[in-house]
């Protein structure tokens, strides 16, 4: 959930020092329950130039048809409107921004049709959005953790 242990720090105002949330994640404290985890990986970030070459060369995508955002909102009532667009420009012409391209990608919430793109842009790419929910990638990784304890005991 959080990329870094500054950023957990400050969800927990509370504690004062980096180091308790390095230490706690590491499972080194008996509040913890002896459970580690670790910081969810940084996400593939699309800058302008990233927005305008997926525009300049009307990228199919698939856009994950659950939506995910919070309702109500004004990016909940557009997501309704652009997700079932099948190009980048599909996207804009129905409602969607620029900014929401990019943040839609780094999310997972867009899928590529060409692998190509799908590898340059998405973090893990585990094939197209689909009509339910997308899993996490630190959701995933988290199951694929447990897994393996589960495995080893």
């Amino acid at each position: 959930r959080w990329p870094n242990p500054r950023r957990a720090q400050e969800a927990f105002p509370w504690i004062s020092n980096t180091m308790d949330i390095i230490l706690c994640c590491r499972g080194h404290f008996k509040q913890a329950g002896g459970y580690a985890w670790r910081f969810v990986e940084s996400r593939t970030k699309l800058d302008t130039h990233d927005v305008a070459e997926l525009l300049a060369q009307n990228a199919r995508i698939q856009i994950q048809k659950n939506n995910p955002k919070r309702k109500p909102s004004k990016s909940h009532d557009l997501y309704e409107k652009y997700k079932y667009a099948t190009t980048v420009r599909e996207m804009i012409n129905l409602g969607g921004r620029r900014a929401d391209i990019a943040y839609d990608i780094t999310h997972g919430w867009i899928t590529f049709e060409d692998p190509e793109l799908n590898r340059r842009f998405s973090r893990t790419y585990t094939g197209a959005a689909t009509t339910s929910d997308t899993t996490t990638a630190a959701h995933h990784a988290a199951s694929e953790d447990d897994n393996d304890d589960a495995a080893s005991s």
